[in-house]
């Protein structure tokens, strides 16, 4: 089973972005829920992550290196505009990031 399993994961990872894919989906639902953390743990993470810099950005707005994380979650996530108006936050306390 876990070689099947590693092999949906896989399998997963790739389709879920793929247009031809979404019209399958309801179909695999079962097999992506129950997979699903395997499939978007890293997205997952990263959100998880990324509310926890925010929330202590409202304590501490002008840490450079709060704002500097952020910048890379939010690059990570595929969320480049955000993560270019953070890092543009960061660079006016430190210009040389």
């Amino acid at each position: 089973f876990r070689s099947n399993k590693t092999a949906l994961v896989t399998f997963f990872k790739i389709a879920k972005n793929l247009p031809a894919f979404q019209p399958l989906k309801p179909e695999m639902e079962n097999s992506y829920k129950s997979l699903a953390k395997e499939i978007d743990g890293e997205n997952i993470t990263r959100q998880e992550k990324i509310k926890k810099i925010e929330a202590l950005l409202v304590q501490y707005p002008n840490s450079r290196d709060l704002l500097y994380a952020a910048s890379i979650l939010y690059t990570d996530i595929g969320n480049k505009e955000k993560g270019a108006e953070y890092l543009e936050r960061a660079r006016m306390i430190d210009p040389s990031l």
